[in-house]
C-alpha cells in the first residue's frame, strides 16, 4: 500500500535528481559552446537518509514488490555517471543486493538485484570481490 507508493515515488525523485546536470547552461549565440549560467544553483543533493531507506527496503522481511522497486532504483541510479549516488557505492549495498539474489524466489527481482549489484561493483571496483 503506502510503502509501495512511497518507495516508487522516492525512486522516481532520486533518479530525476541524479540525472540532472550540476550546472545550468545557456548557449552562446555566437558560439557552439555552452556557457555556465552565472547565477545557476549548484544542483540538487540527495540526503544520506534516502539512500539508507533504499538499502533497508532490500531486507528479506520487506514486501518483495517494495524490495523490487528499491533494487530497480539502485540499478537506475548506478547507471548514472556522476557522484550523486555515491553513498550507495558501499559494501552494505552490495551485500544487501546479493542477499536478495540468494534469498528471493522471484526471478525478476533476483535479476534486478543482480544487475544493480553488478553496476555498483563496476562503479567502485574494490566492491567487486563481494559480488
Amino acid at each position: 500500500g503506502h510503502r509501495l507508493g512511497a518507495i516508487a515515488a522516492l525512486g522516481e525523485l532520486m533518479f530525476y535528481v541524479a540525472s540532472q546536470e550540476d550546472h545550468a547552461v545557456v548557449a552562446d549565440i555566437d558560439s557552439v559552446e555552452a556557457l555556465p549560467l552565472a547565477d545557476a544553483d549548484e544542483g540538487w543533493a540527495l540526503p544520506a537518509s534516502v539512500f539508507q531507506v533504499l538499502v533497508r527496503a532490500l531486507r528479506k522481511e520487506e514486501d518483495e514488490v517494495v524490495c523490487h522497486y528499491a533494487a530497480q532504483t539502485i540499478d537506475n541510479l548506478a547507471s548514472q555517471h556522476n557522484d550523486k549516488w555515491a553513498p550507495l557505492r558501499s559494501a552494505e549495498t552490495v551485500q544487501a543486493l546479493v542477499s536478495v539474489v540468494a534469498q528471493s524466489q522471484t526471478e525478476p527481482l533476483r535479476g534486478t538485484a543482480a544487475s544493480a549489484a553488478s553496476r555498483v561493483a563496476r562503479a567502485h571496483p574494490p566492491l567487486a570481490a563481494q559480488v
